[in-house]
């Protein structure tokens, strides 16, 4: 993975938008429709929802501090990666097979907002 092709954030996320997406413009904290998969970085798979044929929906401010800054201005049908460090994931505790401090890489498509969970 090549960070220089990231955009790192005032938190320490970085993202890439790997598809720009054409619809509306994700701001603030509504519920979400994804499909995503999550990563630790020698890339080892914790978790997916992107094998479905129904994207997954989520209250935005329930999610990782990650989520919630990395995902801020992405477009509606765009595909984005978010690097998410500790403090933004799951802290010093992890989460599963999550390790304690561990950087997280998410691979994730927006497909609307507005969802009811």
């Amino acid at each position: 993975m090549n960070l220089a092709q990231f955009t790192k954030l005032p938190s320490g996320v970085y993202y890439l938008d790997e598809v720009a997406g054409t619809g509306e413009t994700l701001t603030g904290t509504p519920t979400i429709s994804v499909y995503y998969a999550a990563y630790l970085p020698n890339g080892t798979k914790v978790d997916e929802r992107a094998s479905t044929t129904t994207p997954v929906c989520f209250p935005l401010s329930g999610l990782i501090g990650g989520w919630q800054v990395g995902l801020q201005g992405m477009k509606i049908g765009g595909k984005r990666r978010l690097l998410v460090p500790p403090d933004y994931g799951y802290g010093a505790g992890g989460a599963g097979p999550i390790p304690g401090n561990a950087n997280l890489l998410f691979n994730v498509e927006l497909k609307g907002t507005g969802c009811t969970p």
